[in-house]
């Protein structure tokens, strides 16, 4: 087994964790956080990415987005990792932030750009088309949606009736993933929309449906709701620190402020409103830790 092999090998068959939160509300968490560098269910992506490339030739990947996202740490380290040769151009609104992410982007890959406008980056990303494989942001790609099956695939034997999934929904193909999965006992899935107004999100994902040609019915069986915690998309205030924080200290379990603490946070407020037919709650924890350790 090479080091790829042994670094991809950590995101599979993860451990279904339990824990009691407050006023004895009982999680099941799927923990893909335990993964290489806390990368998560994007190794499950990329893997199923680089599956489909290998099968297609393709050596060479032009890759965009934000330097401190997980998802361009991930991918642009695990390309290089499996001999890929990558193409990457990033963008931030703050051109002096330095993070555990942005360090990797720019190590791993190949040749980068870091650009000072959005303008800039797709004007290079632009510049790529007919050259190299364009990667779309987010990693959204069919190898990558084939990728995430492996999640259900590991926790279907262990879903009763009557259950519950709850998922942070932001790019929205981990969502999609598990609404295409033919479980045993299907549960009900419950999304909290990052990012998005809920309205805006069942639109998106609409598009991104359009993007696989799958049927606008795929998404019918999600329930979404708004996160309940300000602030927005990729900011972190006192009262998300605090809540990472006491959450840590009190159960022991770890949360990052882009989705996870976003989420568990909301699903508290909405737990009362959970059926009470509903006989046990899964988390898909998808990791993401690597900017936010300081935080626990």
């Amino acid at each position: 087994m090479n080091f790829y092999e042994k670094v991809i090998s950590s995101v599979y068959n993860t451990p279904i964790e339990e824990f009691t939160l407050s006023e004895g509300f009982k999680l099941s968490v799927k923990r893909d956080d335990y993964s290489f560098a806390s990368f998560g269910s994007k190794m499950r992506k990329f893997e199923g990415l680089r599956k489909r490339l290998k099968q297609e030739n393709i050596h060479t990947v032009f890759l965009y987005g934000n330097p401190h996202s997980n998802y361009l740490a991930t991918f642009t380290y695990l390309f290089y990792l499996s001999g890929f040769k990558t193409y990457l151009a990033s963008y931030s609104r703050d051109s002096g932030l330095i993070t555990p992410n942005s360090l990797l982007v720019r190590k791993y890959a190949s040749q980068y750009y870091p650009c000072q406008t959005p303008f800039e980056l797709l004007k290079i990303r632009d510049s790529h088309v007919g050259e190299n494989f364009i990667l779309d942001e987010f990693g959204m790609h069919e190898g990558s949606l084939e990728g995430l099956k492996s999640i259900w695939s590991e926790m279907d034997s262990e879903i009763e009736e009557g259950s519950l999934i709850v998922l942070d929904v932001g790019s929205g193909l981990t969502a999609l993933s598990c609404l295409m999965y033919p479980f045993q006992n299907q549960p009900e899935i419950l999304g909290v929309s990052i990012g998005y107004p809920v309205d805006k999100m069942k639109e998106y994902l609409l598009t991104i449906c359009e993007k696989f040609e799958l049927q606008d019915k795929v998404i019918e069986r999600l329930s979404l709701i708004p996160a309940s915690i300000s602030p927005g998309y990729a900011n972190v205030n006192r009262k998300l620190k605090d809540f990472i924080k006491e959450t840590y200290t009190r159960y022991k379990f770890p949360l990052e402020p882009i989705y996870s603490a976003k989420t568990i946070y909301s699903l508290l407020e909405y737990r009362k409103q959970i059926s009470k037919n509903i006989r046990k709650v899964y988390y898909l924890h998808q990791g993401g830790f690597l900017n936010h350790i300081s935080l626990l």
